[in-house]
């Protein structure tokens, strides 16, 4: 295997490729996260975007794109793609980042995707950065690059990334019973109805004032609290 540079003439091989590597990906991804979102995302499915951002790293970074050639098993002399790799510089953090990785499903789990990575760090440690960064999925479907990336040595960063349609609200999604948090066994138990505007009990109410307010009709009370 040798590990080049990228040229132009690559340009639809590399594409096609990176779509073939994350087509088993997409599907397990859309039911790990809400329609909404996915939605939002790919509008007009993830191919589409997919392709036109992988477009414009080509064509506007392919100084940062490297690829890795494996001989032709059919014998001809011309070597066939079997991944990619874009690397970008961050200097203000001194830091490298594994842009985009992709194998060709028929070329993984043979160490190109490690191979690819560690060119990466070589680009990043020739320019003096300290500290190399990528990104996946949470989901299932990108198990495997989680695992890539740490059995590389990778470290995670503990973010959270939250995602709300403001078309939905919450407010008037109460049970038609108000409910409070029984603190003895930690179970709902249903309580009087009340008709006034809702109000959530906080934690800090006991059950009895929290039944007291109720009875007095002056809150409707809901909780949604996990056990």
């Amino acid at each position: 295997m040798n590990i080049l540079p990228y040229e132009p003439s690559m340009r639809q091989a590399a594409l096609d490729l990176a779509l073939r590597a994350w087509g088993p990906v997409f599907p397990q991804l859309k039911a790990a996260v809400p329609s909404f979102v996915y939605d939002a995302f790919y509008p007009e499915g993830w191919q589409k975007r997919q392709l036109s951002d992988l477009m414009h790293i080509l064509d506007n970074e392919p100084h940062a794109v490297d690829v890795a050639m494996l001989p032709d098993p059919n014998g001809s002399e011309t070597p066939q793609l079997a991944g990619w790799v874009c690397t970008r510089i961050h200097p203000e953090d001194s830091m490298g980042e594994v842009y985009i990785l992709a194998v060709d499903p028929q070329f993984q789990r043979r160490g190109i995707g490690h191979a690819l990575m560690n060119h990466s760090h070589d680009r990043a440690r020739a320019v003096g950065m300290t500290m190399m960064m990528v990104e996946t999925g949470g989901d299932p479907g990108h198990a495997p690059a989680r695992h890539t990336y740490e059995a590389a040595g990778y470290q995670r960063w503990p973010v959270a990334r939250y995602f709300k349609n403001p078309a939905i609200t919450t407010r008037n999604t109460c049970p038609t019973k108000p409910y409070y948090l029984d603190r003895r066994d930690y179970t709902h138990t249903p309580k009087r109805s009340c008709r006034s505007p809702w109000s959530a009990p906080t934690p800090t109410d006991t059950n009895e004032n929290v039944s007291s307010r109720c009875a007095s009709k002056s809150h409707y009370y809901c909780c949604t609290w996990d056990h």
